[in-house]
């Protein structure tokens, strides 16, 4: 577990390395199944305020769910949560409010550099245990600024530059 985290330390240390993260607006869309005795489904659609840098994102998320039952009745609630996405791996919390059920659900999953991410967890449903399953959910990021993994124009300052310099000279025996 240790050398899980460490690599996973490493990675976010090695894409932070000579650029600045920047706070990116997003609007988010997204799909997902619950696997319960109940059975439901949602469409979801909000704010993720993330920081981006070039390999990873996270931040806050607010969401308005529209939760549809096996009589396709509609209801709506607040959904608020946090997310993690580092390279192609994606990690998530959120807490939602849909009368009646109050739900957490922890899921993780996979990610397209933050773009399009697709999620496998578990709800848990603190007033109704028929509601408690397996969670699966498919979403969209549109950005509203630009994200530096597609600017082209990232400089390393003069202090990365001198750094680097000195890393590779030393290794050749200068």
């Amino acid at each position: 577990m240790h050398k899980l985290i460490a690599l996973i330390s490493a990675f976010i240390s090695l894409h932070a390395y000579g650029q600045k993260n920047e706070y990116v607006p997003n609007i988010k869309a997204g799909y997902t199944s619950v696997n319960s005795e109940l059975g439901s489904k949602s469409l979801e659609i909000g704010y993720y305020h993330c920081s981006d840098g070039f390999t990873a994102s996270s931040g806050p998320s607010a969401t308005l769910v529209a939760l549809f039952n096996e009589h396709n009745k509609v209801r709506f609630g607040p959904k608020i949560g946090y997310e993690l996405q580092v390279y192609c791996l994606a990690g998530k919390v959120d807490i939602s409010y849909v009368h009646p059920y109050l739900n957490l659900t922890p899921a993780a999953g996979l990610s397209v550099f933050g773009w399009a991410s697709a999620y496998i967890g578990y709800n848990v449903c603190f007033t109704d245990s028929k509601m408690s399953g397996f969670y699966t959910g498919i979403f969209l990021n549109m950005n509203m600024g630009s994200r530096p993994a597609f600017n082209l124009d990232l400089k390393l300052s003069d202090k990365s530059k001198a750094h680097t310099t000195n890393f590779y000279a030393s290794r050749i025996g200068n």
